[in-house]
């Protein structure tokens, strides 16, 4: 990997659609075979005015995304609040610990914070996940700073839980994003961008992206090609294309059934035998299964008497009521007698008498007074209180009365309605009887039921006796009617469905085949434009997966050849391919240059190095928003050789991406310091108490300045040497603070990552590269001493002899050169504090 960016990638995101649609328009498909691609196409684009107007952008954007800062407590290992400040910037830092100290846990916070979730307890039972927070029982609190190009200030993204929640009920990360109205990781695009370019690779995932299916490693490695649309769009026609081979499969089987059906009622009706002949041609011909299907005057087996018909629809619903209304004239009739044979109207008479009498008496008379119309009676008190109580006897009884009559004369008359209701029937059911095209069953039956409809009609209701006996036989005279009557429309019925089965339920089958075949010719054609299209669709896919991939598989072939050092395996062959719905990355190596192997062969040790190969390719495409990758445990199982080779590898890598590596094996940290590689370290430590500390290590700059004390304090090296070396060195060192200074304030201030490396490139002196540090400008050369004299003296002269020494000034002693390194120290600690 020469400059970290696997620029064949690099395609804006609807490239690939563009592409297809320029080689559609030059194809020879048909045009259905055309427009079912565009369909297709159409489907998986948003806009409004067509796939050609479509407009979008790579995941998450063209931002560049640095990490500056990661806070995390209450997660994994981590109780109380641990903080790693970084450069936000490429450069490689490593992180060391032992195992035990928590730096795998700060690691996979920032797995935890993108994704919600950590490939640590991913796809495991409850006792991973339950241990995703610290056992002291205090919240879980991530929080991680990105320097964002275009975004003065940063993007802070945030993840809190309360204690003994589990992970897939923590609340979602929350996002400030200054200016911006994004709140989460999906309104800002970066939830896609990391199910693309997932920025972070667990110990887990690098035996996991080898060791398991063609299919993982497809999923794993296929996003970054960004054929999601077109892979999609593909699924959508063999979707399309199984569905239109269904329908025609089952559209044929029914024709079978319906032919069958069709022959064998051919002895029963002309018109079966036409369909079955129409059906059963090789092809069947649709005009002649129309003609078949048409309506006729034969559609029935033999035309239904409207008798029958009329029959089928005969009730006797009044009859049913019957029994209650009798019961309800017998109790009128009873509560009639009970009263007696009352004459009603010399009752209420009688009561109006008396009422006048009594309001005579009690407007002209006196209590005592003798009647004003007998001359007789005394009309005292308790005569007004007998006369008012046979009133309202007098009046009560004529009510009763009066009631029970018109009950017993409302009853009388439901019951003359009941018979009458019926009493129509008969003539219907002895025509039906005599008409030589009833059913002998059915004959029987009418007359039967018109005898009982007779029989009803002979009733006298008035003239018969309501008592029990009586109301009993007219009960069973009305319900042998009812019976008889539903007898007869059920016969009827099944008569004319009988009528009916030979050939009404195979046309009507027949004819909801016909209508959902349609024209078969457009059906037809149908379904072979859609296999066209989907096979068509599908390779183009497949030359654009090809060309896309070929970067990376460039890229992977080189990082092996790298990595696998004294291996006597090598990379064969990288193949990427997708068939239908199953994507598959397989991979062949040689073994000692002759047999061609799978992944099997492959020591743990260099398992994980294959994996690195195709991890780190991936990580590095130019769509990926996220310049920062972090990287846990990557050296378990590796010799010393492969450590020293990724070392290089990642450092190389570094040069254009922010790589940040968590690793509780020395030696990687040692191969870093003994191939003098460029890097930021920091050590992670956990007290007895279980706090955790993260502490800087030997930085680019501080390992310049121990390499210059280094050679001072050596016996070896000729005064003429340490004179040119150690001034050289001391230039190397500032400069390296100078760079880490304006990175850190440029990055964050939003400044895209290009522009910051252009500025650096264009500071060739070490005053351009102070004066931007001090005052942000690289042309203010000539106030940079003032400046650093105003400070502190020593910062004037470390600067002013790191400048003059780097290119000879004579022989110093070694007392002058330890002042230089020291002013050196001092001026380079004061650089490091600017923001």
């Amino acid at each position: 990997m020469t400059d970290g960016t696997v620029g064949g990638s690099a395609t804006a995101p609807l490239d690939e659609i563009d592409a297809v649609l320029d080689s559609l328009e030059a194809s020879d498909l048909t045009t259905a075979a055309r427009d079912a691609v565009l369909a297709a196409l159409a489907g998986v684009t948003s806009s409004d005015s067509g796939v050609r107007g479509t407009v979008g952008s790579a995941a998450g954007g063209e931002r560049e995304v640095f990490l500056s800062s990661l806070r995390v407590s209450g997660f994994r290992g981590i109780g109380h609040e641990v903080v790693i400040d970084l450069d936000p910037a490429p450069g490689l830092t490593v992180v060391s610990g032992r195992n035990g100290s928590g730096k795998s846990s700060i690691a996979e916070s920032m797995d935890v914070l993108l994704t919600g979730s950590s490939d640590r307890w991913r796809g495991r039972n409850v006792t991973w996940r339950d241990a995703w927070q610290h056992l002291s029982g205090v919240d879980t609190a991530i929080t991680a700073k990105f320097a964002v190009s275009g975004v003065p200030g940063g993007v802070v993204l945030e993840h809190r839980t309360k204690a003994g929640l589990k992970p897939d009920d923590a609340p979602p990360v929350s996002v400030t994003w200054p200016g911006s109205a994004h709140r989460d990781l999906v309104s800002c695009g970066w939830a896609d961008a990391v199910r693309h370019f997932r920025p972070f690779l667990s110990y887990n995932e690098l035996g996991g992206l080898i060791e398991g299916t063609g299919s993982d490693r497809y999923k794993a490695l296929s996003a970054v090609l960004d054929l999601g649309r077109l892979e999609h769009a593909v699924t959508e026609l063999g979707g399309r294309r199984t569905s239109l081979d269904k329908q025609r499969k089952d559209l044929e089987a029914r024709r079978k059934v319906l032919a069958a059906s069709a022959a064998a009622l051919a002895g029963d009706h002309p018109r079966a035998t036409e369909l079955a002949s129409a059906l059963s041609g090789k092809p069947f011909n649709v005009g002649t299964v129309d003609v078949a299907l048409a309506d006729r005057s034969d559609d029935g087996a033999s035309a239904a008497p409207n008798s029958v018909v009329e029959l089928s629809h005969m009730r006797a619903d009044d009859l049913g009521v019957m029994p209650d209304l009798l019961n309800r004239a017998a109790a009128a009739r009873e509560r009639r007698v009970q009263i007696g044979a009352t004459d009603v109207q010399r009752s209420l008479d009688l009561a109006d008498l008396l009422h006048a009498a009594l309001h005579h008496h009690r407007r002209h008379g006196a209590v005592g007074d003798m009647c004003d119309v007998c001359g007789a009676g005394t009309l005292d008190e308790q005569w007004a209180t007998d006369a008012a109580h046979r009133e309202e006897e007098m009046r009560a009884t004529a009510q009763h009365l009066t009631e029970a009559q018109h009950e017993l004369g409302r009853c009388m008359a439901a019951i003359d309605q009941a018979f009458g209701s019926v009493r129509g029937h008969s003539i219907v059911l002895r025509t039906a009887a005599q008409d030589p095209g009833t059913p002998d069953g059915l004959k029987s039956a009418s007359m039967q039921a018109a005898d009982a409809v007779d029989a009803t009609a002979a009733l006298d209701i008035r003239k018969t006796e309501l008592d029990e006996p009586g109301r009993e036989r007219v009960r069973e005279i009305a319900l042998r009617a009812v019976e008889r009557i539903e007898q007869v429309a059920s016969i009827a019925t099944d008569v004319l469905a009988a009528q009916q089965s030979v050939w009404a339920p195979l046309r009507n089958d027949a004819l909801v085949w016909r209508t959902e075949l349609g024209n078969p010719t457009e059906r037809a054609e149908s379904l072979d434009a859609v296999k066209s299209a989907e096979v068509w669709l599908a390779d183009q896919t497949a030359r654009i997966r090809t060309e896309r991939f070929a970067p990376l598989r460039e890229q992977a072939s080189i990082v092996w050849s790298r990595l696998r050092r004294d291996s006597n395996v090598e990379l064969a062959e990288i193949t990427l391919e997708k068939k239908g719905k199953v994507g598959s990355l397989d991979v062949e190596v040689d073994v000692d240059g002759e047999h061609r192997a799978g992944l099997g062969v492959l020591s743990q040790g260099e398992i994980h190095a294959m994996a690195l190969s195709l991890f780190l390719p991936r990580a590095a495409v130019a769509q990926s928003p996220f310049k920062f990758l972090i990287i846990d445990d990557p050296v378990q199982a590796m010799d010393p050789a492969k450590v020293e080779a990724l070392a290089q590898v990642l450092a190389d890598e570094a040069r254009t991406r922010q790589i940040v590596v968590f690793t509780h094996d020395e030696r990687f940290a040692q191969a870093v310091d003994r191939l003098q590689l460029k890097a930021k370290q920091f050590n992670v430590m956990r007290d007895r108490a279980g706090r955790m500390t993260v502490e800087p290590s030997y930085g680019p700059t501080s390992r310049l300045l121990r390499d210059a004390s280094s050679m001072l304090k050596s016996a070896d090296v000729p005064p003429e040497v340490l004179s040119r070396v150690v001034p050289n060195l001391c230039r190397q060192a500032i400069e390296s603070a100078c760079d880490g200074a304006v990175r850190r304030r440029w990055m964050t201030a939003g400044m895209e990552h290009r522009e910051v490396e252009e500025r650096l490139l264009g500071a060739t002196k070490l005053t351009h590269r102070l004066a931007m540090v001090l005052f942000d400008d690289a042309s203010r050369t000539g106030d940079v001493m003032d400046r650093l004299n105003r400070e502190n003296r020593v910062f004037a002269d470390a600067a002013a002899e790191a400048n003059r020494g780097s290119h000879g000034s004579g022989l110093k002693s070694v007392g002058a050169l330890e002042a230089q390194r020291d002013g050196t120290r001092k001026l380079c600690a004061s650089i490091e504090q600017y923001r």
